[in-house]
Order: structure tokens, then sequence, then C-alpha cells
């Protein structure tokens, strides 16, 4: 699964000097592996209401921001303690939007406006079948039910 988000975007929304601090006595697959669980868990949540993987070559701005926001909050060193920190506001807000996706009420839009295939939820018909009936109204007028 591709990461919906990568360095460069987290570059471009908290600067260069951020990222290097984030960095900071890291490996350099650290940034990778957050941005691919940050992914993996917005898929969590886009999984019931669209078709996964999402449709390659397609842009969602606002999912690429949720990620960054998401794959900052796992980097951060020290966890914020207060519930006002920036970071996870931040957080709580991208996990907040992934949830009003998934039950409908936001809409997850490529660059052109479109939102992607809908996943198909059980089946549009129902189809019973069983044996032909062993009593029918012909067959019970015809019965003696022990009538003397």
């Amino acid at each position: 699964m591709a990461a919906y988000a990568t360095r460069i975007d987290m570059a471009e929304r908290y600067g260069e000097s951020e990222m290097k601090g984030l960095e900071a006595g890291k490996i350099a697959t650290t940034v990778a592996a957050a941005l691919a669980d940050a992914s993996a868990e917005a898929d969590s949540y886009l999984a019931a209401r669209y078709v996964l993987p999402l449709p390659d070559g397609k842009a969602y701005p606002s999912l690429r921001w949720a990620v960054c926001d998401m794959a900052r909050y796992r980097l951060w060193e020290a966890k914020p303690k207060d519930e006002e920190d920036t970071v996870a506001v931040r957080y709580r807000r991208a996990v907040s939007w992934l949830q009003e996706v998934a039950a409908g009420d936001a809409a997850l839009l490529d660059a052109g406006g479109e939102e992607p295939p809908a996943a198909g939820r059980g089946c549009s018909a129902v189809v019973l079948s069983g044996r032909r009936k062993v009593f029918t109204n012909r067959v019970l007028r015809g019965m003696d039910y022990g009538r003397d």
C-alpha cells in the first residue's frame, strides 16, 4: 500500500526546519513508516465507505493533509501532554474528519471534485428458493380430520 502523503508534503505543510527536528536522531525510514502507518489508519476509516485501494493517480488533498497531521503526531518525540497542543489537536481533527467521511457526513473528493468508487455493502436483492409445498389448499380440502 502506498502512503497518501510524502515527506515533501509534510515539509510543505510544516516547514523544513520542523521536519529536520522530527527526523533528528531517527533512522531514515522513520518518516516513511509514520506516513505508512497514518495511511493505514486512514484506510481503516475509508474502507467503511469506499473501495480500497483508492484509484491510482488520483490526488485527494484533504486526505493528504489529514495523513500528514497523523504522521506528524506519530513522529512527535514527546507526546503532547496538553490537550490544546497543536499537534494533538490536528491529529484529533484528522481522525474526526475521517470518522465523518466513513459515516457519510463528509466526502473524500479528489482535486477534480469527484468521489472514489463507493464500497458495495450487502446484496441488493434477496432470492429465496425451497421445496414445493407439501400441504396445499387442494390437499387439505380432501383430508379427513378425524370426523366421524
